[in-house]
């Protein structure tokens, strides 16, 4: 492996320390480095302060993203292939609640469960290619989805996430919510052995059931 540094209008070989370990690789013209000034902007009005830096790395498991720090280092913008910055989502609206549900479902087609709070963010689990194996899916606050996987097999049965409907949720959220900015945790599976999923609701200890259109149905499947 061998580095270089373009400094003063001049590319040179440089010394480094990095040490090539299987990270991924991939090809810098397959990144809109040109956009250098926008994602600095953007960075900056996201409170990114110091010296500026452009990074192009691997996130994880051969996931190559693009990020925005500073040195000293106060915070980082991570950027997607395509050079849109990752937004930090909210869990109560309709917009927010759609973008969630949908970066952690991704091409999947079978899910064990889904759901979200500020605390652990969106979240799913899916099957797998591998039988016996969960593919669990994550986004917190700023950062990008990211993957793990498990050995398990779930006892619950599997729904498409075809019949998800944020907007329902947004509104059920809303009508459960003591105060506007009270938050809730939401969990959709199959749990309660119905012929369709059924969405949990946990306001400040507070829970309530609907189904996939909204429509309440706590006295239908309990309390807890």
């Amino acid at each position: 492996m061998r580095s270089y540094a373009w400094r003063d209008g001049l590319i040179t070989h440089v010394d480094s320390d990095i040490q090539y370990l299987g990270q991924a690789t991939f090809d810098p013209a397959d990144y809109p480095i040109s956009s250098v000034n926008r994602m600095f902007a953007v960075a900056d009005l996201r409170g990114v302060r110091g010296e500026l830096v452009l990074q192009v790395v691997e996130y994880r498991e051969g996931q190559v993203l693009m990020t925005v720090t500073s040195r000293p280092e106060t915070s980082t913008v991570f950027f997607r292939k395509d050079g849109t910055a990752v937004t930090t989502l909210g869990y109560t609206s309709v917009a927010d609640i759609t973008a969630g549900l949908e970066e952690v479902v991704g091409d999947g087609t079978a899910l064990y469960g889904i759901g979200f709070n500020p605390t652990r963010g969106y979240w799913a689990d899916l099957t797998d290619d591998e039988p016996g194996v969960v593919l669990s899916r994550s986004r917190v606050g700023g950062v990008p989805v990211f993957e793990t996987r498990r050995s398990e097999t779930p006892a619950v049965a599997t729904f498409s996430p075809d019949l998800l409907q944020p907007a329902a949720i947004a509104q059920a959220i809303a009508r459960y919510q003591a105060t506007p900015d009270q938050s809730c945790d939401v969990t959709v599976d199959m749990s309660h052995g119905r012929f369709a999923p059924v969405a949990r609701y946990d306001c400040a200890g507070t829970v309530r059931f609907t189904d996939m259109a909204g429509r309440d149905m706590t006295d239908l499947v309990g309390s807890g």
